[in-house]
């Protein structure tokens, strides 16, 4: 996980989020033969989107600002973003959680 970002939450409303994200597919129309303008089907927005959104990371209409050229076929965005893992991490650690507080309260 990025040091700049908080631990992902794990709250109620990111959790119901995510739900909903994971029913989210990418499609293309028949007229886009190149596939450049993919079009989310079956959810408001992805798992992707809602990571960035999370983060604090917002569209760049023009697509280009904040990336950064390492070589010339290699871009990437330099901003802090949380990943499948640090979702996964945060689940993890709130299961533990809840399954220590079950155990001492058993």
């Amino acid at each position: 996980m990025t040091s700049e970002l908080p631990p992902f939450p794990v709250d109620d409303l990111t959790l119901t989020s995510i739900e909903h994200a994971l029913g989210a597919s990418l499609t293309f129309d028949d007229d886009d033969v190149l596939m450049e303008r993919p079009r989310v089907i079956g959810a408001d927005f992805t798992l992707g989107t809602l990571l960035d959104f999370l983060a604090g990371v917002r569209d760049d209409p023009d697509g280009v600002a904040e990336l950064v050229r390492e070589d010339p076929e290699v871009w990437y965005d330099p901003r802090p973003h949380y990943s499948l893992h640090d979702v996964i991490r945060a689940l993890i650690d709130e299961i533990r959680l809840l399954r220590a507080s079950a155990e001492v309260s058993a």
